[in-house]
């Protein structure tokens, strides 16, 4: 919606009509959602949370995860990003009532998270994770194509695949952190937002002075740092 409202209107509008939409289901959500039932308040002791959060930081398995968390969504939100501009030039020349539909790829992270739940019932979550993370690899390589089919299609795997992973590596670290659930968990969304940030708006730079093929060559790159964070001698498992 916002990309159509933003070739229609301008981007300002776009974003104005994105604040009015968020402040109306802030409003929904503050008068008709119902209060927790079983969440109590309880005094935070600081010095606490201070020592698990150097605890978990110098734990390796949960380092290791937590740099994939942020180079997956450095890549994902890279790749967002900046596809509109790819979209909008030669050879694919869409016009933007076409690229605001390839934002529907969301949807996919959806089914991600859906067949993420499925396989950790059967198999072992270190394995889902690789895996997830080698069919982004995947579905980053086909967004070198100069054909829009397979693009869309690279497109759908790679978002797919970067819920599944992300759904995993976030499992992995709640599972792995027996005390400090809540710090693990919180470390783990500030790497993940460290690399949307970061990456997100220094590849922007990248692609603005080089091209397409050397900003997704970059991207590989990245993922496959972040896969081979998934392979030690004693191999990340979850305990």
């Amino acid at each position: 919606m916002a990309t159509l409202l933003a070739g229609e209107f301008g981007w300002r509008n776009a974003v104005l009509m994105i604040g009015i939409q968020s402040l109306i289901l802030g409003l929904v959500f503050w008068r008709l959602f119902p209060d927790s039932n079983f969440f109590k308040p309880q005094k935070t002791d600081y010095h606490l949370k201070m020592k698990q959060m150097k605890r978990l930081i110098r734990d390796s398995y949960m380092l290791r995860l937590y740099f994939i968390a942020a180079l997956l969504m450095g890549t994902f939100v890279s790749v967002y990003n900046y596809m509109t501009f790819r979209l909008e030039s030669e050879p694919f020349s869409l016009s933007h009532v076409f690229i605001a539909f390839i934002f529907l790829m969301y949807t996919f992270g959806v089914l991600g998270t859906m067949i993420t739940s499925r396989l950790s019932a059967r198999f072992e979550k270190k394995y889902i994770l690789k895996g997830s993370i080698f069919f982004l690899l995947a579905g980053l390589v086909l967004l070198l194509s100069e054909n829009i089919y397979i693009v869309v299609f690279g497109l759908g795997l790679f978002t797919l695949c970067f819920f599944a992973a992300h759904t995993m590596a976030s499992q992995m670290t709640a599972l792995h952190a027996k005390e400090g659930k809540s710090s693990a968990t919180s470390i783990y969304w500030l790497f993940y937002y460290f690399g949307s940030s970061f990456l997100g708006s220094g590849t922007g730079y990248l692609l603005h002075s080089t091209s397409w093929n050397v900003f997704i060559g970059v991207l590989i790159s990245v993922i496959m740092i972040a896969f081979a964070l998934t392979i030690e001698h004693k191999s990340l498992k979850t305990e």
